[in-house]
């Protein structure tokens, strides 16, 4: 937030730097709590507050009404993220933010937009990294893999699963480098499920395997 601070005050800016470092410390504690979440990777983070910036400008500007053109801004930030993958709720307060803005669509506020929003995203994004890495001894950004020994596994329990009680899903949690976004109660309903399904499947494939002769 310091070094946010800093830019936005070294660098000529359209009165937009307050409100934008409260979605950016929204960002943060994403980045930084929760930095194995889905919305908190590079994509959701960089492209979030990218496409809330630009379609708030767009309706800035385009609706008289500030409270229309707010409401459409978050609306429409919200629905551009959800087709394109790249859900960060922070980016909805850019859109609000953004949206407020009542100065005239010229290339100075152009640019103050641009660094504000996507540079202060980038710099937020590499400080993750730094923090993330080097002190608190974490992956980011994630990198979907497996913990080391899955191939191991699945080959010794592919005949017959062991059942997994509430407790072993908590201990499970402890050994993460990281806070994981799902209580207890739904990662065993998530694994209930899941064994469940792959129950059914190898009783419809012993139903459907033909008699031997």
């Amino acid at each position: 937030m310091f070094a946010l601070g800093f830019l936005l005050k070294t660098l000529p800016h359209v009165g937009i730097a307050l409100p934008l470092i409260a979605s950016m410390g929204a960002s943060s504690f994403l980045l930084f709590v929760l930095p194995h979440s889905p919305m908190a990777q590079p994509w959701p983070l960089l492209g979030g507050h990218l496409i809330a910036g630009t379609i708030a400008l767009i309706c800035g500007h385009a609706i008289d009404n500030t409270i229309i053109a707010i409401a459409t801004s978050v609306g429409s930030t919200i629905l551009a993220m959800q087709l394109l993958r790249c859900l960060h709720p922070p980016a909805a307060a850019t859109a609000l933010s953004v949206s407020m803005i009542d100065t005239p669509l010229d290339p100075q506020l152009l640019m103050s937009v641009a660094y504000s929003v996507f540079g202060g995203a980038l710099l937020l994004f590499f400080i993750a990294i730094m923090i993330n890495r080097v002190i608190l001894h974490r992956r980011y950004p994630l990198q979907h893999s497996h913990h080391r020994h899955h191939q191991q596994f699945q080959q010794a329990h592919a005949q017959g699963p062991l059942r997994l009680e509430e407790e072993d899903i908590t201990w499970a949690l402890g050994q993460m480098d990281g806070i994981v976004a799902s209580t207890q109660e739904e990662l065993m309903d998530v694994y209930e499920l899941a064994l469940e399904h792959a129950m059914s499947k190898k009783r419809e494939a012993t139903t459907n395997t033909p008699p031997q002769r």
